[in-house]
């Protein structure tokens, strides 16, 4: 499993990415926090814009898939994508009907 972060331009964007997500069942939970602020460097100077952070949890194997569909469904922008490995966790991700449990190697 992992946890997913996609660092969008507005809450709409994350909406958009969260709902395509949860219809193709690649993510089982998900938070979207408003009005962060994100910096970045660029051209010697420290940039500031406030942005919305997309956090989700679904399974390793699919996160080629998402990042595939987020770069479908927003060709034109250069969103950051990147997630971490959940080394422990409480959910159970066959109950939720993301995966047939019998072809995951836990």
């Amino acid at each position: 499993m992992h946890t997913l972060h996609v660092i969008t331009n507005s809450k709409n964007q994350a909406e958009v990415i969260v709902k395509e997500l949860f219809k193709r069942k690649l993510i089982v939970k998900a938070l979207v926090p408003e009005n962060i602020p994100f910096f970045e460097y660029k051209e010697d100077e420290v940039m500031e814009t406030n942005s919305t952070l997309l956090i989700a949890i679904g399974l390793s194997i699919h996160y080629s898939d998402i990042a595939v569909l987020i770069k479908h469904l927003f060709p034109k922008e250069d969103l950051v994508i990147y997630a971490f490995p959940i080394i422990n966790t409480n959910i159970i991700i066959g109950k939720m009907g993301i995966v047939d449990k019998e072809k995951v190697f836990y």
